[in-house]
């Protein structure tokens, strides 16, 4: 019987040193992967016959993608090896709030991110493992179509060898999908929590609301004591919102937050991260990659689908407004009143296309483009929090 893809595995282990292979100690749940090792061909120009003359094997590289649909554990690898190592902070018993920020050193004179070894396993006599594995882009998708959140990381690693394959442990928490999204463009308030805080409440006594002017709109907690919690706010006083309940109580001059309110006109959203990096040989007798450096800029780019309702989009295109977005996926229930939880905030979002045309008689869509640009004060393009039941990564 040949081999089967519902057979195969994938997993991954963290490395110490660039390129030096490790044991799988976690498994990822993967669609496909396509990361393959290439040989390059140096064919001889010299003359002398008509026949093509000698070839010899040139540099050995391995690069491809992996397509996922994004489980709440196993994501903070993969975060990891684009962002750099979170900042990771117990929440509650066995809760941990992961803040990943892009990092601002390298992780070594040979790897700009943190590398990984990548057990893949094809349902053959030996699984592949593959050495020195980075991942130098993240692309998430999701929306009416695409009802499962799915991310294709694109790898770039140092070798390959064969192995005997190990036997996977999955995970087992459901993926993220897509009515747990909440998308906010735009802050609507911010603050730092004052007063008195309780397990319903969160007030800011610098504050002069109108009554229930924020119901149905969501907090988010920034920084501080339950830091990565966001609830959709139940009605509020002039200086106090109500929730349902908080995993973890604010503090008084701890806590800060941001309200927004539920961005409901779009149809599909596609989130792209890129590293910019690059595998490099150098002259050490060996013919595999050397190091993986910057070679480009860190960017990020967002695809945003609208449902034609307005000309909101279309005017902050022509201004070069500048927009806060926040992506967040309110997950399923980790254990008492804590969520998983996946939020991608993003400082400076600016559209790049906002081409309104008419296809024919169906609903007009407004296919857009934006850039996700450094923002100086914040000191990052994008951060990401994941909240799980994973003590590290």
């Amino acid at each position: 019987m040949g081999a089967i893809g519902q057979r195969s595995h994938l997993g991954i282990g963290k490395e110490t040193t660039f390129g030096t292979a490790v044991a799988a100690t976690d498994y990822l749940k993967f669609n496909s992967e396509s990361i393959v090792l290439s040989a390059e061909e140096l064919v001889s120009a010299q003359l002398g016959r008509r026949d093509e003359p000698e070839s010899y094997q040139g540099l050995k590289s391995v690069a491809g993608d992996s397509v996922h649909e994004v489980h709440p554990k196993a994501l903070g690898h993969l975060l990891r090896s684009w962002f750099g190592a979170p900042v990771t902070t117990t929440l509650d018993t066995g809760i941990y709030l992961h803040v990943f920020t892009p990092a601002t050193a390298a992780f070594s004179s040979k790897c700009e991110v943190p590398p990984y070894t990548l057990e893949v396993h094809r349902d053959l006599s030996s699984a592949f493992q593959i050495s020195g594995a980075v991942v130098n882009g993240l692309a998430f998708n999701f929306g009416t179509g695409a009802k499962i959140l799915q991310l294709t990381a694109s790898w770039l690693a140092k070798d390959a060898a064969l192995i005997t394959k190990t036997s996977p442990a999955m995970e087992t928490t459901d993926p993220f999908r897509w009515q747990q999204a909440v998308i906010g463009i735009g802050t609507t308030d911010s603050g730092t929590a004052t007063g008195t805080q309780s397990a319903t409440t969160l007030q800011d006594t610098g504050k002069t609301w109108v009554v229930n002017a924020h119901t149905g709109k969501y907090v988010y907690l920034t920084g501080g004591t339950g830091q990565g919690q966001i609830r959709v706010i139940a009605s509020n006083t002039a200086d106090t919102l109500t929730i349902a309940t908080w995993g973890v109580t604010p503090v008084a001059a701890s806590t800060t937050y941001e309200i927004f309110e539920f961005n409901k006109e779009l149809d599909a959203l596609t989130l792209n991260l890129t590293n910019g990096l690059v595998a490099k040989p150098i002259l050490n007798g060996e013919s595999v990659i050397d190091r993986v450096v910057a070679d480009g800029f860190r960017s990020g780019a967002l695809t945003p689908t609208f449902k034609l309702e307005n000309l909101d989009q279309y005017n902050n295109f022509v201004a070069f407004t500048q927009k806060k977005w926040r992506v967040s996926f309110i997950g399923d229930t980790i254990s008492g009143n804590h969520k998983y939880t996946l939020d991608f905030e993003m400082p400076d979002v600016r559209l790049t296309g906002a081409p309104i045309s008419i296809g024919g008689p169906a609903e007009l869509m407004l296919a857009a483009a934006a850039k996700i640009k450094y923002d100086k004060t914040a000191g990052y393009m994008c951060k990401v929090r994941l909240v799980n039941n994973v003590a590290s990564y």
